[in-house]
């Protein structure tokens, strides 16, 4: 795993214990969340002037554990929190269908991980934003022919394997969780603030769904 990745992992799972003290109670606040996402792209390549946008709906899978870390002693009915996660991805982009019927779709798949401050209203509506990183360790492109196919021949699906999308990578996030008991509902959005590999830029928008304890 990159050297980049592993220093970051470290960081956002030590500096919320050390901040809020929080060292025993390791279940306290442990979750699961399950859901599904949906994902724009935009990448240029070196010999092209315009850019290229996957941006039609679908929807993505992710998953992911992840902890809430409390300050001790802290009775307010509005807390400041820690949220970090590390989970399971699966984004990318969509084309629409041409005339011709050629389409495409790109799948990443990717661990992420990330620490979000998280303003806590009592014990039950959260905010947060942040910063998360992912690594794609697999990227494919999916392809229905080709773009000037002509029409005598025979459409097929093709898929390749892509070394140029793999690498990690930098989101920001804004995240909203509501909390009844220990189940929750949240929806978040993701916003590239580097690239997979030189050019592929994705934003992506979640809702999920889980446990927490």
């Amino acid at each position: 795993m990159n050297t980049f990745i592993k220093i970051f992992l470290i960081i956002i799972i030590t500096i919320p214990a050390v901040v809020f003290g929080q060292t025993n109670k390791i279940f306290k606040g442990f979750g699961l969340e399950v859901g599904a996402g949906y994902n724009t792209a935009t990448w240029k390549e070196d010999d092209s002037p315009s850019a290229y946008r996957r941006n039609q709906f679908w929807l993505l899978p992710t998953m992911r554990i992840e902890n809430i870390f409390t300050p001790r002693n802290t009775k307010n009915s509005i807390k400041l929190k820690a949220f970090s996660f590390i989970g399971y991805n699966v984004f990318g982009g969509k084309s629409k269908k041409y005339p011709n019927g050629y389409e495409d779709y790109y799948l990443l798949r990717s661990i992420e991980f990330g620490s979000l401050p998280t303003l806590d209203i009592r014990d039950k509506f959260q905010i947060s934003a942040g910063i998360k990183c992912q690594y794609v360790f697999n990227g494919t492109g999916n392809y229905y022919g080709w773009l000037s196919q002509p029409d005598t021949i025979p459409r097929q699906w093709k898929t390749e394997n892509h070394n140029w999308l793999k690498g990690p990578t930098l989101s920001f996030g804004i995240r909203m969780r509501y909390k009844i008991k220990i189940i929750t509902c949240g929806v978040e959005s993701w916003f590239g603030l580097t690239s997979v590999g030189s050019t592929f830029l994705e934003n992506n928008y979640r809702l999920l769904f889980g446990i927490e304890l």
